[in-house]
């Protein structure tokens, strides 16, 4: 195939990605950009935001990047320009925005660097403020394939000014955004000081339609310059939350004089006292109420008895479902005590059914052996809900109080619980159709999983990202979002659980253990599997929240390579595979390459981006560093997968797609 050819069939598969693939709003958006049709002012001031990264992690370094003015990117952001910016810091960036070809956007020149080339500036360089069709399209006479470095490009950055309506609505500009993971309208609401109804509006969002990660808004200001605070507000948790109340950006200082400001503190000082008197007293009296509540509360029927109208009970030595039980195990149970008591003043408000014995053997088919997921865990069907039954020994106190606790999508769910004395113990979790992480990627998928429908096989990269950084941002959820905070303890293959469209859930929180940010809390007890287990904790017993990002390094690995954590070499002794990533990643950029095609899972059969997967090593190599300081946050993690992931979704649909299937090189050289 020629190279005519060849350059003909890639701009056609780019423009059709274009139009399978466009970002979540409809505002005046066509393949590229947004439309410019209905704008007053064909040219406008408007803004963008850019997270810190790479080389672009400081003031003057953004400016020069966006051919933007850094002393006006420092007043915009209440900084000053020599100040050091934490990674991944939002920073409003003024662009000049104008409508050519029917299109609005904001164009910039941009010197090529090695290793360059058009999706990962789309999606990594720029963070999604250019798409990689509008890079292409605005150098319609330059080879996608043979970039060279120092080379000067265009790149149309996303922009837009205000149409007549919004003109009329007293909107004065709009600034670009992108969104990551787990944002919601009502968040950028607070986050930006704008009313969340003309953010919907701005963008023809529908009240409870999902915003989708890498994928840009505008946001509509009513002033000609809008101001974010010194100190932005951490992500929103990665779990569906409420909308955050009230504004976040600081309200301008009145131009009242001095008199008048002193006095309305001292206003404010009084009625805030008052306020605090009048909330403290309604608590008091809320709690004497649900005190009295929770003592005459009773609870009606053995089969749908909630663990909330039992955990107030007196009479322990009569628990509600002793009648359940058989003679000998009524007569255990009156020598032993309850083993329920005391496990209700370790559980929130938020508590699972408690089932009887009855129900659970009659939903495993009395344990039969083809109900048996492995180990003690069946699969049965407790009131029209298909579930997991895992059989429990010694004390589950620790991880029903976590279970109780957490509410998130990329953690396993808690459904209920059976206790009828200390050998009969249950837990009931919601049902992951495609079974651990472990048994996709090291076993044969369809021989151990009869109900699943898909083999190993379909575990394609863009399957892996996901599930990597599902992971990633159900262990950020608990080391950052809930407190006390948690280090999980046993993150492994085996206890990431998949559900029916392979999403990840994390499971099994028996280890777990809270204050992960003490770094002097110690152990003596070392627990855990071998080849996951960090370097400190196996020394010292250390546990801190980066011995679960140790782990999840280690599962990375996995996921690339698709070996198992521990590896049985020729010579029959074991190897851990996070001791491979070291030298995997030695030399220049070429050899790194060639070593690290013969080292990814063959089962992907070269069907991934090479330079994303290379990022992605080298990102599990930061998770597997010795030394506890030198390993990054979930937070960084998951921000840094959520660019990983938009850079491969859009090459399984862009251009870039169709030069790896004629196995044409594309990097800058």
């Amino acid at each position: 195939m020629n190279r005519a050819v060849q350059i003909w069939l890639v701009l056609v598969l780019g423009l059709w990605a274009g139009q399978q693939t466009r970002a979540q709003q409809v505002y005046g958006e066509t393949v590229t950009s947004y439309a410019c049709t209905d704008t007053v002012n064909k040219s406008c001031s408007s803004f963008v935001i850019y997270r810190t990264r790479d080389v672009y992690k400081d003031i003057p370094s953004v400016a020069n990047l966006f051919q933007a003015n850094e002393s006006e990117i420092a007043r915009l952001n209440g900084k000053a320009i020599t100040d050091t910016l934490y990674t991944t810091e939002p920073l409003i960036v003024p662009v000049s925005c104008s409508c050519v070809n029917a299109s609005s956007m904001a164009l910039i020149n941009y010197v090529i660097r090695k290793g360059d080339t058009f999706y990962l500036l789309s999606n990594n360089t720029l963070e999604s403020l250019a798409s990689t069709q509008a890079i292409i399209d605005a150098n319609a006479e330059q080879d996608p394939t043979t970039l060279q470095i120092g080379q000067v490009i265009n790149i149309p950055i996303r922009c837009a000014c205000p149409t007549s309506a919004q003109i009329a609505n007293g909107t004065q500009t709009l600034m670009t955004y992108t969104v990551l993971g787990g944002e919601t309208v009502g968040w950028l609401a607070a986050f930006f000081d704008v009313p969340g109804s003309e953010i919907r509006a701005a963008n023809s969002l529908q009240t409870d339609e999902l915003l989708y990660a890498q994928r840009t808004l505008v946001i509509p200001y009513k002033v000609s310059q809008p101001i974010i605070r010194a100190q932005p507000p951490p992500p929103p948790p990665p779990a569906a939350v409420p909308e955050p109340q009230g504004a976040i950006t600081p309200t301008p200082p009145s131009s009242s004089s001095s008199s008048s400001t002193n006095a309305g503190v001292y206003v404010g000082i009084g009625v805030g006292v008052c306020a605090a008197i009048v909330i403290a007293a309604a608590i008091c009296a809320y709690l004497v109420i649900a005190r009295k509540r929770r003592r005459t509360r009773t609870s009606h029927g053995k089969n749908s008895t909630p663990l909330a109208a039992i955990s107030a009970r007196t009479d322990t030595t009569s628990p509600p479902y002793s009648s359940d039980l058989t003679p000998r195990q009524q007569q255990r149970l009156a020598t032993q005590g309850d083993p329920l008591e005391g496990m209700f003043d370790v559980m929130d408000k938020d508590r699972p059914t408690l089932f009887s014995f009855d129900e659970i053997k009659e939903a495993t088919n009395n344990f039969a052996f083809g109900n048996r997921i492995q180990g003690s865990v069946y699969r049965g069907i407790l009131r029209n809900e298909v579930v997991a039954i895992k059989q429990m020994r010694g004390d589950m106190s620790q991880e029903l109080k976590i279970l109780c606790k957490v509410h998130h999508t990329n953690l396993v769910k808690l459904v209920g619980l059976c206790v009828t004395d200390a050998e009969h113990m249950y837990l009931v979790y919601e049902y992951a159709e495609n079974g651990s992480l472990s048994d996709c990627l090291h076993t044969d998928f369809l021989s151990k999983n009869k109900m699943a429908t898909k083999s190993s096989s379909f575990l394609g990269w863009t399957v892996r990202l996901q599930i990597a950084l599902d992971v990633a941002t159900g262990l950020e959820y608990i080391h950052d979002y809930i407190k006390p905070n948690y280090v999980h303890k046993d993150v492994k293959s085996s206890n990431i659980l998949l559900d029916g469209a392979f999403r990840a859930k994390i499971a099994n929180f028996a280890m777990a253990k809270s204050g992960g940010t003490n770094p002097s809390m110690m152990t003596r007890h070392i627990a855990g599997t071998y080849g996951y287990m960090a370097p400190e904790y196996l020394a010292h017993g250390q546990v801190t929240l980066k011995a679960d990002v140790f782990a999840f390094g280690v599962t990375l690995l996995e996921l690339l390579s698709g070996k198992e954590a521990l590896l049985e070499e020729e010579s029959g002794q074991e190897k851990c595979l996070y001791s491979s990533i070291g030298p995997l990643l030695e030399g220049d950029d070429m050899a790194v390459k060639t070593k690290l095609k013969d080292w990814i899972d063959p089962a992907l059969q070269s069907h991934y981006p090479l330079d994303t997967a290379q990022q992605l090593a080298y990102l599990a190599r930061s998770c597997v560093e010795n030394d506890p300081a030198q390993r990054p946050g979930m937070k960084d993690i998951t921000y840094a997968l959520s660019n990983l992931l938009a850079v491969s979704l859009e090459w399984e649909s862009s251009a870039v797609f169709a030069h790896t299937l004629l196995d044409t090189p594309i990097e800058a050289r």
